[in-house]
């Protein structure tokens, strides 16, 4: 609970800053590097969540890091994280922040799973179906599992449309079971 109040009091200042500076959508993209590094680099992970590494150590190598690469406030937020030694909550923080920009800037990020990788052609051709649908900015992010068989799943918000073979399977499965065996011939 104190974590999560503490994520909520980060992101929401983050987003007053943001709106204040106009910088919503940038500070959004640029977290997005953070984390996309902290994901990717088990070094840089390792360092950035390491509780005997001093925060000036630390704040020496996110600087060197992002300088050219984030713009100042969200370095300083950052920074900010890291001397009040809530590092450990930037996903939560990250996470709150999000939706709070999402709700505010009407995007809906969509999580497009797929059997195989899916083209550019494809992509595009969905982004347009989801834009005359709804009246928000589509942000598609792909994930290929091949358990699906083929099709897609769509998951936003608390939604999912499954529109996969496998799901298509599995019920063609469960209404052939509640059929009589008498009905069968059997």
């Amino acid at each position: 609970m104190i974590n999560n109040q503490a994520a909520l009091k980060y992101s929401n200042a983050l987003f007053e800053l943001g709106k204040e500076k106009e910088s919503l959508v940038l500070f959004q993209e640029e977290l997005r590097q953070v984390m996309d590094l902290v994901e990717m680099n088990e070094d840089f992970e390792q360092v950035f969540f390491h509780k005997q590494i001093l925060p000036v150590d630390k704040k020496a190598i996110i600087k060197e890091i992002f300088t050219d690469q984030i713009s100042k406030d969200v370095l300083n937020f950052i920074n900010l994280l890291i001397d009040n030694r809530r590092e450990q909550h930037i996903e939560s923080v990250i996470s709150n922040f999000n939706v709070l920009v999402n709700k505010e800037e009407a995007i809906i990020e969509v999580e497009v799973i797929t059997a195989i990788e899916m083209t550019e052609e494809l992509k595009n051709e969905l982004l347009d179906k989801l834009n005359q649908l709804l009246d928000y900015t589509i942000i598609i992010s792909s994930k290929v599992d091949s358990n699906i068989i083929g099709g897609m799943v769509l998951k936003f918000n608390d939604f999912i449309v499954d529109g996969s073979i496998k799901n298509s399977l599995d019920k063609l499965q469960e209404n052939i079971k509640k059929v009589p065996a008498s009905m069968l011939g059997v």
